[in-house]
C-alpha cells in the first residue's frame, strides 16, 4: 500500500496496482489510482478541476464536484463522495460494477453532477442520501417518504433523454434546484433499488416490518418505513433507522436508538440505553440505571426506578418532558426550551441550561436531596420555575461552581458573590416566591431573574442551600477561625519534628487562607522554629510557613516523654480562635539492638534462640524501659512472623518477640568436613514511642560430609556407527555427576563389579563396553541391533558406582538408545509375457523370474517410488515409447496393455518391450530393477470393431468387415476386404486382390501384380514392384503405381495420380471429376499412356485433345467439358505427342 500526497499546485500523479491513497491537495490534479482498492481525494478546494481516475479495483472518491470536476471510478464496486455545494457542473463515469454516490453535503448552490452511464434499476448503481435526510432537509418529518409531493423535498423527473435529480431543502415543492442529471436513462427503470435509504423514487409510502429477537444478543436494525422491533433476553441493540417505529428490549441491558421519525423505545429491565435521535420521540426507561437521550425533536423522557441519567438535548426552543422517576437521578440538558421536568424521587442532579432565549422551563424535584447544577447560563430572558424546592440545612442546593467559574466576568474568586459590592447574584422575595437573579458582569445593575423558586421563603434560605457554600443573606459578617482539639505531635529525644498543616486543624469560614496567623504560648520541653533559621525560636508564624513545611518543635534533649505548647488562630480581619489550644508533644529516647553471632549446621535441625539476648555484643534493651517488638526483617515488615528465604537458600522465621529459627535448608552442602560458612540478616526493632534501632545477625554454617551423587544417564549409539565414546560424569540428560563438598570422586565398580572398571566387557545384549575410573565410557553395539530400521531403537543399559573416596558412594544407571540405520532395499529383475492384444497385471514386488523384492530392515515398508526414472509417473497411465500403455503403483501392483503397438506380429511372432521402477523403502533407500515384457503375436479374429489381423504364407482370404482394421496378409495370392471404416491393409508378395470399403483406407500391394479397389472413401493406394490395377473408384484417392507398367484408374471425384517407374496407363474417363497426373513421361514410343474412355465423340482423336489442352505455367490442364479436368503435373501441350493417348 501506498502513499501520495501532492503539492498546491497542479499534480499528475499516479498509483500503483496496490491498494493506494493519494491526496491532491491545491490546484487542477489528475489522480490516477490504476489497480487496487485506492482512496482519492482531489482537496477540497471549491471551483478547481480535478481529474479522478479510479482505475480497476473497488476505489474511494473523496471531495467530488467542488470544482469543475471529471471522474471516471473505472472497473470495480466504486464509492464516490459528492459535495454538490459548488457553482460548478463536474462529469462523472461510474463505469463497472455496482457504484454508490455518497451526497456528503448540498447547498441551494446551482452546482451539479452529470453521471454518464448510471445504471438504474435492481442491481444497479445506488446514490446515498443518508446525508441529506440527516443533516439538510428543513422539516422532513423522518418517516415520510421524501419523495412524495405531499413532502416536496426530492423528486426524480425525466427531461429529454435524461433523469434529473431535483432537491427543495425546505420541503413544499416550490423551490427545485437540478443537483444530479443521469444521462441516457429511463425515470420508470428507477427503483427503490437505488436509493439508501431505499425510498421509492415515485413517492410510494414505505412500508414497515415487524422484527422480533431471541434469548440471545440481538442487533436489529429496521427499515425506512414504522417498524415494530421486540429484543426478547438478553443484550440487545436495537435500531429503527428511518420511520415511526417501536422499539421494545425487553429483558436484559438493551441499547435502542430510534433514528429518524417519531419512536417509541421502551427499555424493560436492567440498564438500558435508550437514544430518540431525530424526531418527536417518546422513551420510557423500564427498572435498572438506565441511559436515555432524546436528541433533536420534542422528546419525552420517563426514567422509571433506578440510578438514570437522562439527557433532553441541546434543542433551544423545543418542550422536552422529563421524568425521573425512583433514584438518583441526573437530568442533563434541562431548561434549552421550554422544557418540563419531574426529577421524581431520589437524591437528583439537575444540569440546568440558562441561556436559551425566552424559554421558560417548570422543574419539579420531588423527594431527597436534589441539585440543581447551573451547567449554561447567559444574558437571555430565558428562565427555570422549580415548583418544590427545600430551603435552609437538610434541604436541596444550587451549584453554582461552574457559574462563578466560568460564566461570570471579573469575580476575584474569593468573595462572597452574595455582597453588595460584588453585584453577582442575589435571591429576592417575590409574592410568594423566592428568585434567583444574576448579573453577569456584577456590580448589581444589570440582574436578570434566572430560577423562581414558587412558594417558599426568603429567610430559610441559608449557606447550607449553595455549593460552594455562600452565605446569600448575610454576606459581609466575618466568622471567625477555628482550631481543632486534641492535637499531638511526637518527636525523637534530641530532634525536632515538622508541624503540618494536618497536625494544627483549621478551618475558617471565610476561607482567609493563606493569611491566617498562628501564636504559640507557654512552650516546653523546646522551641518553635522556621527552617530558615532552625536554631532560632519563634511564637508567631502564618499559616503560609504552616502550608510550606517551614514550622517544626525542637526538642531540648531533656529526659521524659513530655513537652507542649499552646497556640491561637487570627485571621486577617482580627477574629481569634478563642482561648489556645494544647499541643502535646510526646519525646522518646530509640531502643539500642545489639549485633547478633550464631551458629547452624549444614544438614542438622534448625538452630533456635532469641535476638534480644546477648549473642556476642549484648543484649538489646531501652533507656526509657519502653517495651519494644521486632517490626522488621530484612527490611520488610511483611518478614515478621513469616518464613523467608533469604538470599542464600536458608529459612528464617523471626517473630516480634524476637524469637528465631533457622533452617540452612540444604544451602550449604558444599561445605565439607571443618569447614565453614556464613550467612546473616537484619532486624529492625521499635519501641512503643516510635523509637527504632537495626541489628545486624550473622550466621555461621558448620560444613559436614555429603554422598556424591552420581546421576542417571542416558547416551546414544548408532547401530552401524562407531563406538560411542563420553564422560558419565557429564550432564547425560540427568545432569552431571557431583559432589556437594567438591570432593573429588571415581567410578568404583560396573555393573557391580570392581574389576570391570578400566576394562572391555560384553553386556548381556552382546554390545561391547569400557568405563574407566575417570568415568570416561566406550560403547560398541557390536553388531548386536542390526535389525533396527531407521527410526527404530532399542535399549541397552549398564550401572555404575561413584566413591568419594571419604566412605560416600552413590549408583547411577546408564541407558544407551541404540538408533538404527537403514538398509537399501532389494529389488529383482522381472520378466513377464503377455499377448499382443491382451493385458498383463501382476506385482513387481513378487518373483517374476528373480526372486521377490525385499528389504533387510524387516519393518521397513516397500512402495515404488519412480516409474522409467519419474515420480510424476507412480500411479498413472503412462505411454511407454513402444506405444503400449503402463500403470505402475505404489503398492508394485501393474498393468501393462500392449494398446495395439504390437498388432503386427503374427502367430509365432513376439517382441520384447520394457521398462524400469525404483523401489524406496521410505527411510531413504532406494534400488532400480528392469521389467522385461515378451509380447506374443496373434493373426486376430475380424469383429465389427478395430481389429488387427494377420494372414500366412499361403493364399489367404480375409475381411475385416467393419472397423478401422490393420490388415497385414503376408505372402500368397491374398483376397483382402477391408469393410466399412478407415482400414491398414498390407496385402504382401504375391498377386493379391483388396477392396479397400467404404471409408478411407490404406492399401499397399506389395510385389505382385496386384488388383487393388479403394472403392469408397479418401484412399491412398500404393501398387509397388510389377504390373498392378490400382483403381480409387470413390473419394479423392491418391494412387501410386510403383514400379512395374501399371493400369491406374482414378474413378469418381478427383484423385491425384502417380505412376512411378514404368510405362503406365491412366485411364481418364466421364464422371472423374479433376484428376492430377503428378509425373507422366510425354512422347513418341513405349512410355506412359493416358487411355480416354466415355468421354464422347469429341474427344475420339488426338487433335481434339489438343484443341482442349492449355498450359496453366509449366502444367497442362485438358478440360474435356462437363467437370471432367485432366491436369498433367510438369508437362506443357507442346511436349505431348499421339502415343500419349490411346482411346476407347
Amino acid at each position: 500500500m501506498a502513499e501520495f500526497i501532492g503539492t498546491p499546485v497542479n499534480d499528475s500523479i499516479l498509483g500503483t496496482t496496490g491498494d493506494d491513497t493519494i491526496t491532491g491537495l491545491g490546484g487542477n490534479d489528475t489522480l490516477d489510482g490504476d489497480a487496487g482498492n485506492d482512496s482519492l481525494d482531489g482537496g477540497d478546494d471549491a471551483g478547481i478541476a480535478d481529474t479522478l481516475l479510479g482505475g480497476a479495483g473497488d476505489d474511494t472518491i473523496s471531495g467530488f464536484g467542488l470544482g469543475a470536476d471529471v471522474g471516471d471510478a473505472g472497473d470495480g464496486d466504486d464509492s464516490i463522495v459528492a459535495e454538490l455545494s459548488d457553482t460548478t457542473v463536474s462529469t462523472l463515469a461510474l463505469g463497472s460494477g455496482v457504484d454508490t454516490i455518497v451526497i456528503q453535503s448540498i447547498t441551494a448552490a446551482a452546482g451539479r453532477i452529470v453521471v454518464t452511464d448510471f445504471l438504474a434499476g435492481a442491481g444497479g448503481d445506488k446514490l446515498d442520501i443518508s446525508s441529506v435526510l440527516s443533516s439538510f432537509l428543513s422539516g422532513w418529518d423522518g418517516a415520510s417518504n421524501p419523495f412524495s409531493p405531499a413532502q416536496g423535498f426530492l423528486r426524480l423527473r425525466q427531461d429529454g433523454a435524461d433523469v434529473v435529480f431535483d432537491v427543495d431543502l425546505d420541503g413544499g415543492g416550490d423551490s427545485w434546484i437540478e443537483k444530479l442529471r443521469f444521462e441516457n436513462t429511463t425515470l420508470a427503470n428507477f427503483t427503490s433499488d437505488n436509493f439508501a435509504p431505499g425510498y421509492a423514487p415515485d413517492g410510494a409510502a414505505p412500508t414497515g416490518q415487524s422484527f422480533t429477537g431471541t434469548a440471545s444478543n440481538d442487533s436489529i436494525v429496521g427499515t425506512i418505513g414504522n417498524d415494530t422491533i421486540l429484543g426478547l433476553g438478553n443484550s440487545d441493540t436495537l435500531r429503527g433507522d428511518y420511520g415511526d417505529d417501536s422499539l421494545d428490549g425487553s429483558a436484559g441491558s438493551d441499547q435502542l436508538f430510534g433514528g429518524a421519525g417519531k419512536d417509541t423505545l421502551l427499555g424493560g429491565t436492567l440498564a438500558d440505553t435508550l437514544q430518540g435521535e431525530a424526531g418527536d420521540d417518546s422513551l420510557v426507561g423500564g427498572n435498572g440505571n438506565d441511559s436515555m437521550a432524546g436528541g433533536a425533536g420534542v422528546d419525552t423522557l420517563s426514567a422509571g426506578d433506578g440510578a438514570d441519567n437522562l439527557d433532553t438535548g441541546s434543542d433551544a426552543g423545543v418542550a422536552d418532558t422529563v421524568l425521573g422517576g425512583a433514584g438518583n437521578d441526573t437530568i442533563g440538558g434541562f431548561g434549552r426550551g421550554n422544557d418540563v421536568g419531574d426529577a421524581g424521587i431520589g437524591d437528583d442532579r439537575v444540569n440546568v441550561l440558562l441561556d436559551g432565549s425566552d424559554d421558560v422551563s417548570t422543574l419539579t424535584l420531588g423527594d431527597g436531596i436534589d441539585t440543581i447544577f447551573v451547567q449554561a447560563g447567559d444574558a437571555s430572558t430565558g428562565r427555570l420555575v422549580v415548583a418544590d424546592f427545600l430551603a435552609g440545612a437538610g434541604g436541596d442546593l444550587i451549584d453554582i461552581s461552574t457559574l462563578l467559574s466560568s460564566l461570570i466576568s471579573g469575580w476575584d474568586g474569593s468573595s462572597n458573590p452574595f455582597a453588595p459590592a460584588q453585584g453577582y447574584l442575589r435571591l429576592r422575595q417575590d409574592g410568594a416566591d423566592v428568585v434567583f437573579d444574576i448579573d453577569f458582569d456584577g456590580g448589581g445593575d444589570d440582574f436578570i431573574e434566572k430560577i423562581r423558586f414558587q412558594n417558599t421563603t426568603l429567610a430559610n434560605y441559608t449557606i447550607d442551600n449553595f455549593t460552594p457554600g455562600f452565605d446569600p443573606l448575610t454576606p459581609g459578617v466575618n466568622s471567625p477561625p477555628q482550631v481543632g482539639g486534641d492535637m499531638a505531635l511526637s518527636v525523637v529525644n534530641g530532634s525536632f519534628v515538622v508541624i503540618t498543616s494536618a497536625d494544627l486543624a483549621e478551618n475558617d469560614p471565610d476561607d482567609s487562607g493563606a493569611a491566617l496567623t498562628w501564636t504559640a504560648s507557654n512552650v516546653a520541653g523546646g522551641f518553635l522554629a522556621l527552617a530558615s533559621a532552625p536554631t532560632t525560636p519563634v511564637l508567631t508564624f502564618s499559616n503560609a510557613d504552616l502550608e510550606a513545611g517551614s514550622v517544626r518543635f525542637v526538642h531540648d534533649g531533656t529526659p521524659g516523654h513530655a513537652a507542649s505548647f499552646d497556640i491561637v488562630l487570627a485571621d486577617d480581619e482580627g477574629a481569634t480562635s478563642g482561648a489556645p489550644q494544647t499541643v502535646s508533644v510526646t519525646v522518646n529516647a530509640d531502643p539500642v539492638a545489639q549485633d547478633d553471632a550464631i551458629a547452624a549446621a549444614e544438614d542438622g535441625p534448625a538452630a533456635n534462640g532469641d535476638l534480644f539476648a546477648d549473642n556476642g555484643a549484648g543484649a538489646d534493651a531501652d533507656a526509657d524501659g519502653d517495651p519494644f517488638t521486632v517490626t522488621h526483617v530484612n527490611g520488610q515488615t511483611t518478614n515478621v512472623g513469616t518464613q523467608i528465604t533469604l538470599a542464600s537458600g536458608a529459612l528464617l522465621t523471626v517473630n516480634s518477640d524476637g524469637s528465631y529459627a533457622y533452617d540452612a535448608n540444604g544451602a550449604f552442602e558444599h561445605l565439607g568436613v571443618g569447614e565453614t560458612a556464613t550467612d546473616g540478616f537484619t532486624y529492625r526493632i521499635f519501641d512503643t514511642f516510635g523509637g527504632t534501632d537495626i541489628a545486624a545477625v550473622t550466621v555461621t554454617i558448620n560444613g559436614a560430609n555429603d554422598l556424591p551423587d552420581a546421576r542417571d544417564d542416558s547416551v546414544s549409539a548408532a547401530e552401524d556407527g562407531p563406538a560411542t565414546a563420553g564422560d558419565l560424569f557429564a550432564d547425560n540428560g540427568g545432569g552431571a555427576d557431583s559432589d556437594i563438598d567438591g570432593d573429588s570422586f571415581f567410578v568404583q565398580r560396573v555393573n557391580g563389579l570392581v574389576a570391570n572398571v578400566g576394562t572391555q566387557i560384553a553386556l548381556a545384549s552382546g554390545a561391547l563396553l569400557t568405563v574407566n575410573s575417570d568415568g570416561s565410557y566406550a560403547y560398541d553395539a557390536n553388531g548386536a541391533f542390526e535389525h533396527l530400521g531407521v527410526g527404530e531403537t532399542a535399549a541397552d543399559s549398564f550401572v555404575y558406582r561413584v566413591s568419594d573416596g571419604q566412605g560416600g558412594f552413590d549408583d547411577a544407571t546408564a541407558t544407551v538408545v541404540v538408533n538404527g540405520a537403514n538398509d537399501a532395499p532389494d529389488s529383482k529383475d522381472d520378466a513377464v509375457g503377455v499377448i499382443e492384444n491382451a493385458i498383463d497385471s501382476g506385482s513387481v514386488f513378487a518373483d517374476n523370474g528373480a526372486g521377490a523384492d525385499d528389504d533387510p530392515d524387516v519393518n521397513d515398508i516397500l512402495s515404488v517410488s519412480k516409474v522409467n526414472g519419474s515420480g510424476g509417473n507412480v500411479g498413472s497411465q503412462i505411454t511407454l515409447s513402444s506405444g503400449a500403455l503402463l500403470t505402475v503403483n505404489a503398492d508394485g501392483s501393474f498393468a501393462y496393455d500392449p494398446n495395439g503397438a504390437f498388432d503386427f506380429l503374427l502367430a509365432g511372432q513376439s517382441a520384447n518391450d520394457n521398462f524400469t521402477y525404483e523401489v524406496a523403502d521410505g527411510n531413504g533407500g532406494v534400488d532400480t530393477a528392469t521389467v522385461t515384457i515378451t509380447i506374443d503375436g496373434d493373426n486376430g479374429v475380424a469383429t465389427p470393431n478395430a481389429d488387427h489381423l494377420g494372414g500366412t504364407n499361403n493364399a489367404d482370404t480375409i475381411d475385416g468387415l467393419s472397423g478401422a482394421d490393420t490388415i497385414v496378409a503376408l505372402d500368397g495370392d491374398d483376397s483382402v476386404i477391408g469393410g466399412s471404416g478407415g482400414d491398414q491393409i498390407d496385402a504382401g508378395a504375391g498377386a493379391d486382390t483388396v477392396k479397400g470399403g467404404t471409408s478411407r483406407d490404406t492399401i499397399s500391394g506389395g510385389a505382385g501384380a496386384d488388383s487393388l479397389l479403394g472403392e469408397g472413401g479418401n484412399d491412398t493406394i500404393e501398387g509397388a514392384a510389377d504390373g498392378d490395377f490400382l483403381h480409387g473408384l470413390g473419394g479423392y484417392d491418391a494412387i501410386f503405381g510403383g514400379d512395374g507398367d501399371d493400369v491406374i484408374k482414378g474413378g469418381s471425384l478427383s484423385d491425384h495420380l502417380f505412376g512411378g517407374t514404368g510405362n503406365d496407363t491412366f485411364i481418364f474417363a466421364a464422371a472423374s471429376n479433376v484428376d492430377i497426373i503428378h509425373d507422366f513421361t510425354a512422347g513418341a514410343g513405349p512410355g506412359d499412356v493416358i487411355r480416354l474412355a466415355g468421354l464422347g465423340s469429341a474427344f475420339n482423336s488426338f487433335p481434339e485433345v489438343l484443341a482442349a489442352a492449355v498450359d496453366n505455367g509449366v502444367d497442362t490442364t485438358i478440360n474435356f467439358g462437363g467437370g471432367n479436368v485432366l491436369v498433367l503435373r510438369g508437362v506443357v501441350v507442346s511436349q505431348l505427342v499421339a502415343d500419349d493417348f490411346a482411346f476407347g
